[in-house]
């Protein structure tokens, strides 16, 4: 509130008026937003509403802006990522356009909008055209009666995910209008845009895109959906359904949704309840009656008996109405290798969409009979946001019988003799012989026997989101299959991969060597449903020690709640974690305490606090001060009435680019200070693709070593929230350069590399210099050396990664190397070309030469690998 702020009262709101078109509205329920209201007429007007919600002391918590109805034409962008400058970057609140009409066209300069998380616009009644690209979305998209027309994100040397949106989070499109927008890779000889990033739409995993009462206009108004995404289509016919999932320039991955559902079910809280006595029928119904059903939900009760399907009745239901293009493309790579299975279909006998079901079996089972190991014939899919839920059935016979990617419910059911395993591929895909998951299963009263996959007899899980709770469950004979002889029957019920977490309650035939876990996954072994929560006061430094060993690597607890006594604590610099927290959810009452490190140095690593994804900390009134780099966040952080202190770190090589925070995860600080940290980018906090939110807090003296100025925030390929601020932090917003601009200089140095070596090498060999090998061979070595240098350090220092330092230097030198062979071969060419000379026998004396320049080849290539394994 400002000291000379007057308000005023309209009914029960009260406001003021606190600059140009601005008002604080406080509500009847005394919460309170800063309203930015302004309506614009032309080209100028609008350009200068736009720099100005641009700008790093613009706030508002909520944006509206009323356009005129004119053509806009705008000239260039206030905010630039990687590939594009944008007009808008919102990192805070909601922006309402009303477009009464309008249109913008920018002439294929720019893009419209970049939203970071939490955030949300919502438009309607304008028309967009000859954007690059219209949407970055990770908040919330609205769109209603917006037009969409011409728009192209086709680059030369680029390839732009989603013209009209590329969308990481929900966006909702209604009665919107796409027109002839195209995304072409510019050097790409292919006519139809298959394998591409689409023109309207590119969703992301974990994305929900709606469509409703929409019009795709044209063959190049495409979508490509990946693994994990859903997308509905809310209409009074499936004309749009049947059209994208036909059409081959849309491109739906094997783990997405497409659904349709009828409009008249948009908004819609009803479930309806079906009995059936034919397993097949039920199938069959699923895919071809109820999507046009209007009701939220569905309950499927079976008779009980024993289905037997043969392998022509379920691929007569799983295959006739597959729209995944990836699946019959067969086109199952990407850039870690390959990830499914390439040469077979995938069926779902239930491919659940966006509603959620229920079967329950009251003691059916449902088998499949005459699938072989290496088939792809599953017993259902659960897309992202969809949800099945099975009572009181057996399913067995299938491969692979279950994969979710959203919420998956299993009670007093049975699993046996489900099987998959392809021939030498070792694809996820052959993973999870009963169940493969993605996001979140509940398993409760269940067996699985018999079930049999690559890796993983019964149970698969993968990734950040994966996680399963089983419940009072009985595992027995769930075995690896494998070619090789040493591997096959291995027990092996369970396994893990990508930070994925199961936890254990009561279940029999599991032990922690029959269960595989890697890549930071983790089994919680519980005794009940109820969270483990350990209580401590640390009043000393036993305490806080003891406090150390709990944290570190903790999997036994779920909640560890500490109370400081309020006084110093001294911390030795050791180079070690004093908190390196693995999982679960950590509170810190600090009571006003200190943590300290004692004759710190800059280059040591000591650290008060290290998160991964899969955990929470809460820390509140405590002063942590001296580490280097405080804290370093992969989950969630929420630090409130801190001070961060003095926190300093300086190496040579490794990463040193936040002094008090590097974020990789989530943080909010409320109310606290930063004050006289130091690292190479940001003094305070480096924010590397994580989200940050910082509320009434305050930053000093803050300095990165490697701009010698004060910098607080550093945000890399990031975005900060920065709101009610006692002091604005400086902040740097980074990107790389563009892929095909680092290509560019990758080509350059090797072609230099190459060109440079070759010649030198050709001129000493032609000159017939003593010891022209040996010399060729020194300077291929010092050339490759060089341009590795550049190429290295462009590439590590624009994209603060050194992972790939020594491997582009080693890249180099190799480079230098066989460029010595070019040269000396132009130098027989270039003898030819003068003086062709008769073949002659060799002598000793060259056939020694020759056994010694091998010799010497041979040792400087082993060098190379040698260097290569040792420092790589």
């Amino acid at each position: 509130i400002y000291t000379n702020e007057s308000f005023n009262k309209n009914q029960n709101v009260i406001y003021s008026v606190i600059g140009e078109n601005t008002y604080r509205y406080i509500f009847p329920n005394e919460e309170s937003s800063i309203i930015y209201n302004v309506t614009v007429s032309n080209n100028a007007e609008f350009e200068k509403v736009l720099k100005k919600i641009s700008g790093s002391d613009f706030k508002a918590d909520i944006i509206i802006i009323n356009l005129k109805n004119n053509t806009y034409k705008l000239s260039s962008g206030f905010y630039k990522d990687q590939e594009w400058s944008y007009y808008i970057h919102l990192t805070h609140g909601a922006l309402y356009i009303n477009g009464n009409g309008a249109t913008i066209d920018d002439g294929y300069k720019n893009g419209f909008i970049t939203l970071e998380k939490g955030t949300k616009i919502s438009i309607s009644d304008l028309t967009f055209t000859r954007f690059k690209r219209i949407f970055v979305n990770n908040g919330e998209v609205y769109c209603n009666k917006v037009n969409f027309v011409k728009n192209d994100a086709s680059f030369w040397a680029t390839s732009t995910k989603g013209t009209v949106i590329y969308n990481k989070k929900t966006a909702t499109f209604v009665n919107c209008v796409f027109d002839h927008n195209e995304n072409k890779h510019g050097a790409s000889i292919y006519t139809y845009q298959a394998d591409l990033m689409a023109s309207v739409l590119y969703a992301e995993t974990g994305s929900l895109t709606n469509f409703v009462l929409c019009d795709f206009k044209t063959d190049y108004d495409t979508i490509h959906a990946v693994d994990g995404s859903m997308v509905v289509l809310y209409d009074n016919n499936a004309q749009n359904f049947n059209k994208l999932k036909k059409d081959v320039n849309n491109n739906f991955e094997t783990g997405s949704c497409l659904d349709y559902r009828p409009y008249s079910s948009f908004n819609i809280n009803s479930t309806v309840t079906y009995n059936y006595d034919n397993a097949l029928k039920l199938a069959t119904d699923n895919n071809e009656i109820f999507y046009k059903v209007n009701s939220s939900s569905f309950i499927f009760n079976l008779e009980k008996k024993t289905y037997d399907i043969s392998i022509s009745d379920y691929k007569n239901i799983a295959f006739k109405y597959d729209f995944r293009t990836y699946n019959s493309l067969g086109t199952f790579f990407s850039h870690s290798g390959k990830k499914d299975n390439l040469y077979v279909h995938h069926g779902f006998l239930f491919d659940i969409g966006s509603r959620p079901v229920v079967i329950n079996g009251h003691g059916a089972e449902i088998k499949l009979s005459g699938s072989f190991d290496s088939d792809d014939h599953h017993f259902a899919f659960v897309p992202k946001y969809g949800s099945l839920t099975l009572i009181n059935l057996t399913i067995s016979g299938f491969n692979d019988a279950i994969v979710n990617y959203g919420k998956l419910i299993i009670i007093n059911c049975t699993f046996k003799d489900n099987r998959i395993h392809y021939l030498y591929q070792n694809a996820e895909t052959e993973f999870g012989g009963a169940i493969r998951n993605y996001d979140s299963v509940y398993v409760y009263n269940t067996t699985f026997n018999n079930n049999r996959a690559s890796y993983g007899g019964a149970y698969y899980g993968k990734g950040d989101s994966s996680f399963a709770l089983f419940y009072n469950c009985s595992f027995s004979g769930n075995t690896r299959l494998s070619n090789l002889a040493w591997y096959n029957g291995d027990d092996n019920p369970i396994y893990l991969d990508e930070n994925a977490i199961v936890k254990l309650i009561d279940c029999k035939g599991l032990t922690k060597s029959n269960i595989i876990t890697k890549n930071g996954a983790l089994v919680l072994y519980r005794e009940s449903l109820k969270e483990n929560i350990y209580n401590l006061v640390v009043n000393d430094l036993y305490d806080l020690y003891k406090l150390s060993n709990v944290v570190n690597g903790n999997d036994k607890y779920d909640v560890i709640n500490v109370s400081f006594v309020k006084k110093e604590f001294n911390v030795i610099p050791n180079s070690k974690i004093l908190l390196d927290f693995n999982y679960g959810n950590l509170i810190l009452n600090g009571n006003g305490a200190k943590i300290f490190v004692q004759n710190q140095k800059d280059d040591d690593e000591t650290q008060f606090l290290v998160t991964k994804k899969r955990s929470s900390v809460f820390i509140n009134n405590l002063t942590i001060q001296g580490f280097n780099i405080a804290i370093y966040n992969k989950g969630s952080v929420n630090i409130y009435n801190s001070h961060m202190d003095n926190n300093k770190v300086d190496y040579n090589v490794k990463k040193d680019y936040g002094g008090a925070i590097v974020n990789e995860g989530s943080v909010l600080i409320y109310n606290s200070t930063f004050t006289n940290n130091y690292a190479k980018y940001a003094g305070a906090i480096y924010n590397n693709k994580g989200t940050l939110n910082i509320v009434i807090s305050s930053f000093a003296n803050n300095r990165g070593y490697s701009s010698k100025s004060n910098v607080d925030v550093y945000n890399q390929e990031a975005a900060s929230s920065i709101v009610s601020v006692k002091s604005y932090p400086s902040v740097v917003d980074h990107f790389p350069r563009a892929a095909w601009q680092q290509d560019l200089i990758e080509t350059g140095v090797t072609l230099g590399i190459i060109l440079i070596t070759a010649g030198i090498s050709a001129g000493i060999s032609y000159a017939g210099i003593q010891a022209a090998h040996f010399i060729n061979m020194l300077v291929g070595t010092i050339v490759g050396t060089a341009g590795g240098l550049v190429n290295a350090i462009t590439y590590s220092v624009d994209n603060h990664d050194y992972s790939q330092f020594a491997s582009r230097l080693l890249s180099g030198i190799n480079d230098g190397v066989c460029a010595v062979g070019y040269g000396e071969g132009l130098k027989l060419i270039i003898k030819d070309a003068v003086s062709p000379a008769p073949i002659k026998p060799m002598s000793a004396k060259d056939i020694q030469a020759m056994g010694v320049n091998k010799i010497f080849d041979n040792f400087v290539k082993a060098s190379i690998k040698i260097v290569k394994y040792l420092i790589v």
